[in-house]
């Protein structure tokens, strides 16, 4: 079965910073993550760290093509070890308006 996705993919390698937080988005820790991938409705990290399924944390990066702060939660959707200490990280981005979801893919290509 072909998954048709509604915004594409781009392979971008930019840093992520991943603020993990508490139920009440109170900042406790964060580190810099390597992106894999990225798409107005999430992204695809390399991380140091493994994050429970469902894990609510906050996504800052540069965007790459306004080179603009790009700020918003995200969910941990799948997390899987790739070896030596690293971890790959889907995070579905949301409550992105249709308009900030155009914008993010715009920037993108």
């Amino acid at each position: 079965m072909n998954e048709k996705r509604k915004y594409q993919r781009f392979k971008k390698e930019i840093h992520v910073r991943i603020d993990e937080s508490d139920i009440t988005f109170r900042k406790k820790d964060y580190k810099v993550a390597r992106s894999v991938d990225l798409s107005a409705k999430g992204i695809l990290v390399k991380h140091s760290r493994a994050f429970p399924m469902g894990t609510i944390v906050r996504v800052s990066f540069i965007k790459p093509k306004d080179h603009e702060i790009f700020n918003n939660f995200a969910k941990i959707v799948r997390a899987e070890s790739v070896g030596k200490g690293e971890y790959l990280l889907a995070l579905a981005f949301f409550n992105l308006t249709h308009d900030n979801e155009k914008e993010l893919d715009s920037c993108l290509d």
